[in-house]
Parts: C-alpha cells; sequence; structure tokens
C-alpha cells in the first residue's frame, strides 16, 4: 500500500482506503493473488501449533451522506479486534476504533522528506473529531496515516528515520524473547520500512513528527494489531487500546456498534452531536455517523464450541 504513494500521480485518500479495505478482504486475495502471505497462508500458520487458533477477517462497506465525514463521523473505516478464547473465556476482549485516513504528501520541490506533512489535517476538522471524542471515550478515534515506505525519502531523510526508529526501540532489544525476536527481525530487513501507521489525535502533521513518536505514540499497522494479540501491550506501552477491560464494556460496545455500522447506535451519537454541534450548517436530521467501510479481525482460541472444565480443588468445597 505504502509504494502506491511514489507512483507519479498519488491515489487519493479516499482511493487508498477503498484499495486497503479490499486488500484486507480473503476473497480479493485469494482473486487476485495480491499478497504473499494472505488470510489462507495465516489460517494455515496459526493452525500448526495444534492449538485450534482460528481468524476470521471481515470487510463491509456502508453507505451514507457525501457530507458525512467532513460534519460528523470524522471516518473512514471502523476498525474492530476481538479475541474470543473457549477454553479460558476470562481472557475474551474487544478493542474498537473509528479510523480517519490521512496521506502524507511531497515537499514543494517534489519526493519525500521529513518535512513532508498531512496537508489535508486541519484545526477545525481536529476540533470535530475532539468533540466526538468527547463523547465516545478517549482513544475511540485515530488518524490512520499512508506514508511512503522508509526507503522512499530522500537520501538524508530515510538516514534520519531509520536513526529514530533506532532510538525508540533500543530499550526493547534486551527485553529477552521480544527483543530476540525484535532484533532478528531487524536484522532481516534491514530496518522498519512500514508505511501505515496510526496515532491519537493529538499528533504532529509532518513525517518527521510521526517518525520522532515511532513506536511510542505513533504504531505501524502490524504493530498496533499484534500489540492488542500478544502481552506486549504494557511492554510498548500501547495507548488508547479502547477495550472492556481499559475504560469499560458499555463505552468500548458504543465505539463498536459505530464502527460496525450500527445506525441505531449512530443515531444515538448524532443526537448528542446536535445539541453541542459548534457547525451553524450541522443538521442531525440529514446525517447519518457510520464509517464508510467496517474492517473487523477475530481472533478464537480453542474449539468453536468451547470446552466445559472441570470444576477446581479450590472451588469444590
Amino acid at each position: 500500500m505504502s509504494r502506491r504513494l511514489l507512483r507519479p500521480v498519488a491515489p487519493s485518500e479516499t482511493t487508498l482506503t477503498q484499495e486497503f479495505c479490499a486488500l484486507m478482504d480473503a476473497g480479493t486475495q485469494r482473486r487476485e493473488g495480491s499478497l504473499s502471505f494472505d488470510a489462507e497462508a495465516l489460517q494455515t500458520a496459526l493452525a500448526r501449533p495444534g492449538d485450534m487458533v482460528d481468524v476470521q477477517i471481515s470487510i463491509e462497506t456502508h453507505q451514507h451522506g457525501p457530507r458525512l465525514e467532513a460534519y460528523v463521523s470524522q471516518s473512514d473505516f471502523g476498525l474492530i479486534l476481538e479475541y474470543q478464547n473457549t477454553v479460558l473465556p476470562e481472557f475474551n476482549w474487544k478493542a474498537a476504533y473509528l479510523m480517519q485516513a490521512k496521506r502524507l504528501f511531497p515537499e514543494a520541490a517534489g519526493g519525500y522528506g521529513l518535512a513532508s506533512a498531512f496537508t489535508s489535517i486541519s484545526a477545525a476538522q481536529r476540533r470535530r473529531m475532539h468533540d466526538i471524542e468527547a463523547i465516545l471515550g478517549s482513544g475511540a478515534l485515530r488518524y490512520w496515516l499512508y506514508m511512503p515506505p522508509t526507503q522512499g525519502y530522500d537520501p538524508t531523510s530515510a538516514a534520519a528515520i531509520r536513526a529514530l526508529h533506532t532510538r525508540n526501540l533500543s530499550g526493547n532489544i534486551f527485553d529477552y524473547a521480544l527483543g530476540l525476536a525484535l532484533r532478528d527481525a531487524l536484522a532481516h530487513t534491514g530496518g522498519i520500512e512500514a508505511g501505515l501507521w496510526t496515532t491519537g489525535l493529538d499528533a504532529g502533521d509532518t513525517a518527521f513528527d510521526i517518525h520522532e513518536a515511532a513506536f511510542r505514540t505513533a504504531r505501524p499497522f502490524t504493530w498496533f494489531i499484534l500489540e492488542h494479540f500478544s502481552n506486549v501491550r504494557s511492554t510498548f506501552g500501547l495507548d488508547g487500546a479502547l477495550n472492556s477491560d481499559d475504560w469499560g464494556s458499555s463505552g468500548m460496545e458504543r465505539v463498536a456498534s459505530i464502527a460496525a455500522g450500527d445506525r441505531r447506535a449512530a443515531q444515538a451519537l448524532i443526537d448528542e452531536l446536535g445539541k453541542k454541534a459548534r457547525d451553524p450548517d450541522f443538521d442531525p436530521a440529514t446525517m447519518t455517523v457510520l464509517p464508510a467501510h467496517s474492517v473487523t479481525i477475530k481472533l478464537r482460541s480453542g474449539p468453536r464450541d468451547g470446552i466445559d472444565l472441570p470444576t477446581a480443588a479450590r472451588d469444590r468445597y
């Protein structure tokens, strides 16, 4: 995806998001052969340990009024992550986000450098996003950033980006198993080439701002996902993880419902926004708060129908 920004005419944010959602769809992956490691390969890899691990990725497209994004939802797609343990259900969790896509633009002289900016980010739009986040909860909205891979920047900027990444990751290199895996990955790839990043709403608006905060408040997409489905969240200090353990199941479920395209949940948010709207053109009667797409990634561990475990010794008497 990130290499698309290196085309003579880079796609728009809307087109990039449509292509991303299509690439996440297993059927599209099979038809187009677009990924060397696709959803089916992932299923095969997860099945090897023999722990009955299953992953499901679903994509839905929602239609809404063209004025929606600018005035209300500020969301290009909804992201729902869910872990289901059918043997030990106390470890089940769900996280949900509304993602606002932005793409990096080249510098005036052409090409990408540290000063390249997300020029479509505006103070007014960020204010509206904070208005919605104040209702849904801190971290409910995130920026979804399209950036070129590290080697797509000018040589001086690429060297600086790698230095920033190394500095920010250096403390984790010595973290036993995680550090060894990280070291091996960096040795194999020569560095982090990620071009899809996610941040909170207070991120800066230049390439330098994002890479300076890399692996702290800014995450590559794959890292963001894996930190949810692993035990390294505390190690990396994952920010804004909206799941029931962090801030209550009712708030998370509300975000998840909107992210999944639930019209009643969307209407409830509209009603609240209508009371607080700062924009005189805002008309709750003509708006719907639905993301254009929904991406759901669900990981199940254990048999589909679960297991009835015997009563533990401490609970028998």
